[in-house]
């Protein structure tokens, strides 16, 4: 009989061990990809694509290509617990970046989301599926919702608007696998400009500071790596910030037109040997159109 009561009552304990984790755990998210994977990832030029009908909790949506696209609703965000994880669209999502997810408009697109409350607008690629809540209509990234005024409050009414030229020429940009870093350089330069109609009103952003030991690009010589270029000048801080192991980082200025350009740039590097070496670092972290710059 001992060995019948033993094996019972480790069966017991084992059940309410259980149990107990069970009633005590919380949901962990899902585990980020490790740097081989986002690499991996970094590197996939998602395409365009329109998708079949699907069925989420019991209700069936059916995605569509739509350029007249005006609807208002209720915008919800999502941040940490998905950043760095494939979106719908096969890219790597920046929580930061200006993007958002919806549940039938084609990807990628451009849309207009402005915030009933304050008036605020941004423009953001949809690029990701969702959100699958109530009536929520849109998914903003944490960024977006930042320049919205609504991340601290949750979600808040708003009105989202395709625009039409910006999306035509994004599908064109899909089709042809360009790089997700100038899908992301159109968005920011219809910010910058306020094109398709109303006015687009982000918000302020200081102008990034330049480091006290910075070297001035257009003075010194030697080689510099051009990493990006944006309209934007947050999105140029947050590359700074991505690429400080790299080298030193200079936000060079460029008028052009009626707006100005703000490069990030790395270096300089007495040789061309030691640039095409840190080169090859900066390609790594996701600048995959990074190029090389003489300095006379």
């Amino acid at each position: 009989m001992r060995p019948t009561i033993r094996r019972f009552s480790t069966a017991i304990f084992i059940g309410l061990a259980l149990l107990l984790q069970a009633c005590s755990s919380t949901p962990e998210p899902s585990p980020r990809p490790d740097p081989e994977t986002a690499s991996q990832a970094m590197s996939i030029k998602p395409g365009y694509k329109v998708g079949i009908p699907y069925k989420i909790k019991g209700r069936r949506y059916r995605p569509s290509e739509s350029f007249v696209y005006d609807k208002k609703g209720t915008a919800s965000w999502y941040g940490d617990y998905f950043h760095g994880r494939l979106t719908a669209n096969g890219e790597v999502y920046d929580m930061n970046a200006m993007t958002a997810a919806h549940k039938t408009l084609q990807l990628p697109t451009i849309v207009r989301v402005t915030n009933l409350l304050n008036n605020k607008s941004v423009i953001v690629r949809v690029n990701d599926r969702g959100p699958f809540v109530d009536d929520r209509i849109i998914d903003m990234s944490k960024g977006a919702a930042d320049v919205l005024g609504f991340r601290k409050r949750g979600i808040a009414p708003v009105r989202v608007e395709v625009l039409t030229e910006a999306s035509k020429q994004l599908k064109a940009l899909a089709r042809a696998r360009a790089p997700v870093s100038k899908m992301n350089d159109l968005v920011a330069t219809l910010n910058i400009d306020k094109q398709d109609s109303a006015p687009v009103q982000v918000a302020a952003v200081r102008p990034p500071v330049k480091p006290k030991t910075a070297i001035d690009a257009d003075q010194a010589q030697g080689w510099f790596l051009q990493a990006a270029a944006f309209g934007d000048p947050s999105n140029a801080d947050r590359a700074r910030s991505q690429l400080r192991h790299v080298g030193p980082i200079q936000i060079v200025h460029r008028p052009k037109g009626d707006r100005t350009l703000y490069l990030v740039r790395v270096g300089p590097y007495g040789s061309k040997q030691k640039a095409q070496s840190a080169l090859e670092q900066v390609r790594e972290v996701g600048f995959d159109d990074a190029l090389l710059v003489a300095s006379s």
